[in-house]
C-alpha cells in the first residue's frame, strides 16, 4: 500500500513516517525498527560508594521527643528547641563519622 503526498510524491508506508517524522534539520527520529535495539550499551554510572547511614531521623526523632521531655519540667518550647539542636548535631556527627 502506498499514500500519495500531493501530485508528484508517491512514497512507500514507511518511508512515509520516515518523511513525516524528518526534522527541521531532517534528521530521522529513529533509524528503523529495531535498529536501536542491536547496539551495546555503556556502563557510565560512577565507581560504586559504600552505602551512608541518613541523619535526618535523628533530627526528626529530636523533634519529636524534645517536647514530650519538655512538656515533663513544664518548659515545651525549650524542649523543641534543645531537641532540635540535639538532633542536628547527631546528624553532623553521624555524617563525619561516615566519610571517615
Amino acid at each position: 500500500m502506498q499514500r500519495t503526498f500531493g501530485a508528484a510524491h508517491t512514497l512507500a508506508p514507511d518511508k512515509a513516517i520516515r518523511a513525516r517524522n524528518a526534522g527541521a534539520t531532517g534528521h530521522h527520529l529513529a533509524l528503523g525498527p529495531g535498529a536501536w535495539q542491536s547496539g551495546t550499551m555503556v556502563d557510565q554510572s560512577p565507581a560504586p560508594r559504600k552505602p551512608q547511614q541518613a541523619g535526618g531521623c535523628l533530627i526528626a526523632a529530636g523533634l519529636i521527643l524534645g517536647p514530650i521531655i519538655g512538656m515533663a519540667f513544664g518548659q515545651t518550647s525549650i524542649g523543641l528547641v534543645a531537641g532540635g539542636v540535639i538532633g542536628v548535631v547527631a546528624a553532623i556527627v553521624m555524617t563525619v563519622s561516615n566519610r571517615a
